[in-house]
């Protein structure tokens, strides 16, 4: 007997042959043979078969039928080359088969990936204990469970085995407390849910004392943050440079600079905002040419407000 490894062929006795040709003991241990041979590659499991479910092993030498879940696949073991070209067709999908009904309401929602839990690192910071580089990337939107509900969206993502960190764009209307669970990444600029508008305070240089009523807030699109800015009254200088922080560093070639109405030592000018591939703030200049401040008196960047976009990717 050479099963499993190869299937046998036996001989069957004919018509009239004696119980010696072949031999009636020699058939009676193949047969036995081939059934334990059998039962010891089926396995053990009392388990009845049924439509739609398939043998599977359960643990060392036992099997049942059952459906097949995402445990039983090997990450990436199912990838699009693998899928023979028109095998799978809209006239092999039964009508109604796939609903909506039938779909996630979270997937439907615009939140795409979801994981169970995290761990906090910091108020902006959390990692998952899984590779999400392939499907999360910078400025998806996040929704998150943290003793309440909470919004935001991917500052930075990187993988180091085991775990991935997540940094989330700065922003004042959520932050982490404890380590989240029930963590949806979205795979559209705004899910149903979604604020869309997070606030934030920039870190402001340049100044004894800031602006007046700064108000600020962003918008990530995609590969693209849309901030807003301005303030109410003066602000002291006490330098002769003016920055402020940004949500997510600029990811650009070249540089960018828009103008917009200061005040410096308390002469209205026409000066501009700068940024590069890199920046992590915002420079201001007092005259389009020259990126030098008075460093004494009243002063203000966004009397009228502005609004910039740059790239985040």
């Amino acid at each position: 007997m050479t099963y499993p490894t190869s299937l046998d062929v036996f001989t069957n006795p004919a018509a009239g042959e004696f119980l010696d040709d072949p031999d009636h003991a020699d058939l009676h241990g193949n047969a036995n043979d081939a059934i334990e041979a059998l039962e010891a590659k089926v396995g053990t499991g009392a388990s009845t078969a049924t439509a739609n479910k398939v043998l599977r092993g359960t643990a060392a030498g036992v099997t049942a039928f059952g459906q097949i879940d995402a445990g039983d696949i090997a990450s990436n073991a199912v990838e699009t080359a693998k899928i023979k070209a028109l095998n799978v067709t809209t006239a092999k999908i039964a009508a109604n088969n796939i609903t909506q009904a039938k779909l996630a309401i979270k997937l439907l929602a615009g939140w795409a990936t979801y994981v169970a839990s995290g761990a906090r690192v910091s108020a902006v910071v959390f990692t998952v204990a899984e590779d999400l580089t392939d499907r999360v990337g910078v400025g998806d939107p996040v929704e998150f469970t943290d003793t309440t509900t909470k919004y935001g969206n991917v500052g930075t993502i990187s993988y180091s085995d085991p775990n991935t960190t997540i940094t989330l764009a700065t922003n004042t209307d959520y932050a982490l407390v404890g380590s989240p669970t029930a963590i949806y990444f979205g795979n559209r600029p705004s899910p149903v849910g979604f604020p869309t508008w997070f606030n934030w305070t920039p870190i402001m240089t340049g100044f004894s004392s800031n602006p007046a009523g700064i108000t600020s807030e962003f918008m990530i699109n995609g590969g693209s943050l849309t901030i807003r800015m301005s303030d109410t009254g003066n602000g002291t200088s006490n330098s002769t440079s003016k920055t402020a922080s940004i949500p997510v560093d600029v990811v650009a070639t070249g540089t960018t600079a828009q103008v917009l109405n200061i005040m410096d030592n308390n002469a209205n000018a026409w000066g501009k905002v700068y940024y590069a591939n890199g920046s992590s703030s915002f420079m201001f200049y007092p005259h389009i040419t020259t990126s030098t401040w008075t460093a004494s008196g009243n002063c203000r960047i966004f009397p009228d407000g502005f609004e910039t976009t740059y790239s985040i990717v």
